[in-house]
């Protein structure tokens, strides 16, 4: 059975608020996800944190590689998610 990459991504997310104010906060949100690879390609990383015995999966998340600031491999998964993740950007190609 084909293993997946575990991984850790750095990211940087965009910080609002949605209130009325005269002290904004300004910045940026770093952010950390772990999960198990499922894709990537020039525009995207996509993981996954839960998969099932049966091939479903969830929790998944799709980070633009423009707000990656750091990937670092943690291990592998004993079991890889069975599914082709279709990323719009590319098209499925990696």
């Amino acid at each position: 059975m084909k293993r997946a990459r575990i991984v850790e991504v750095e990211w940087v997310d965009i910080c609002s608020t949605g209130r009325w104010t005269n002290k904004p906060k300004l910045g940026v949100l770093h952010c950390v996800s772990v999960g198990m690879l499922i894709h990537k390609c020039r525009q995207n990383l996509a993981l996954v944190q839960t998969s099932s015995e049966t091939g479903d999966w969830t929790d998944t998340i799709t980070i633009p590689r423009k707000c990656i600031s750091r990937v670092r491999n943690v291990g592998t998964s004993r079991r890889a998610p069975q599914a082709n993740f279709p990323c719009e950007q590319c098209g499925g190609r990696r």
